[in-house]
């Protein structure tokens, strides 16, 4: 079965279909979930590229002295983070925030469309029987 668009009249599906209209409505509002994440993430990584913290262990050196082992630790961690693998423009933030925007129109679209097929459901389910 192809899932049915949202302007399918929803009165025409099965009870199957509807039940399975609902588990993929479900699976995409998951898998939206982690698209937001992963656009929040870029967010995240593009502004902490742009504005990188102080070195780990910089402000301590004056009031103590740190092991060869915490600082060749605290040095690979350093190391790690901030290598740019991928460089982020914060020019790139407006577009961004245009996924974000667009991603929760989509799951309000897809919320609403759940609770139309839940709301199906509970109607058959709640009528007298003929």
């Amino acid at each position: 079965m192809s899932p049915p668009s949202f302007d399918d009249e929803l009165t025409t599906l099965s009870d199957a279909d509807l039940e399975e209209t609902r588990q993929r409505l479900r699976i995409e509002l998951s898998t939206i979930a982690h698209w937001r994440r992963l656009v929040r993430a870029r967010v995240d990584l593009t502004i902490a590229q742009a504005t990188p913290p102080a070195q780990l262990g910089a402000r301590l050196h004056e009031f103590m002295t740190l092991s060869a082992h915490t600082t060749a630790q605290i040095s690979a961690v350093s190391d790690k983070v901030l290598t740019a693998h991928t460089m982020y423009s914060v020019t790139d933030l407006p577009e961004l925030k245009h996924c974000e925007v667009a991603l929760s129109d989509y799951e309000r679209a897809i919320r609403r469309a759940l609770m139309n097929v839940t709301n199906e459901l509970v109607a058959r389910h709640t009528q007298p029987p003929h």
